[in-house]
């Protein structure tokens, strides 16, 4: 009986058409670096985002997303600040400079230049959204995005709590669980 009520639900359950524009897309992503990626003209890393890196994080990639990054700022000082709120975003393996650009393009052409770096300033993470994506979010929103990621980040709280709040708030909640689950000692705790 359960068999033919699942056949004739299957039957009469229409189904579900990907339009063809969407199926077309191929997916995006972000660390696959497109021949324009490859011509971008690298420069020097300063000491101080040099030693943001790992042994093996490729010099010549990064010098090429630090030419890009930096072209978002007003001043290398700027950009180094940025980079190190937000390593990820010069990282190769993670964003591409086509990235950078497009999205401090489009943010530029709807915030004119100091409205975008205003917003790159506060959240460099933005850096590494795809441009086709980040146009699909409204600008009020970024703006928004930006603000409520620089107003976390520059809480007056130790760096080593901050990047390492997922840990102490899980460690806070198994705490927790297991002060309540002593407390019950195997018995019904709480009623219903």
């Amino acid at each position: 009986m359960l068999a033919i009520v699942a056949l004739s639900v299957a039957m009469h359950t229409p189904r579900l058409r990907v339009p063809q524009q969407l199926r077309a897309q191929p997916a995006v992503l972000m660390a696959r670096w497109q021949p324009s990626d490859l011509a971008v003209r690298g420069e020097a890393l300063p000491a101080e985002v040099e030693e943001l890196l790992s042994d093996d994080t490729s010099r010549s990639q990064t010098s090429q997303m630090w030419a890009a990054f930096k072209t978002c700022y007003n001043t290398e000082d700027e950009a180094i600040s940025a980079a190190k709120r937000n390593t990820g975003t010069i990282l190769p393996y993670l964003n591409r400079p086509g990235n950078i650009y497009g999205v401090f393009d489009y943010l530029e052409s709807e915030l004119g230049t100091e409205g975008a770096q205003d917003v790159v300033n506060k959240n460099p993470g933005v850096l590494s959204c795809s441009p086709s994506a980040i146009k699909q979010s409204s600008i009020d929103d970024i703006i928004k995005a930006a603000d409520a990621v620089n107003s976390i980040e520059t809480l007056p709280i130790p760096l080593i709590v901050r990047n390492n709040a997922d840990k102490l708030l899980f460690f806070t909640g198994a705490f927790i669980v297991y002060q309540r689950l002593q407390a019950c000692a195997g018995q019904t705790c709480g009623g219903l």
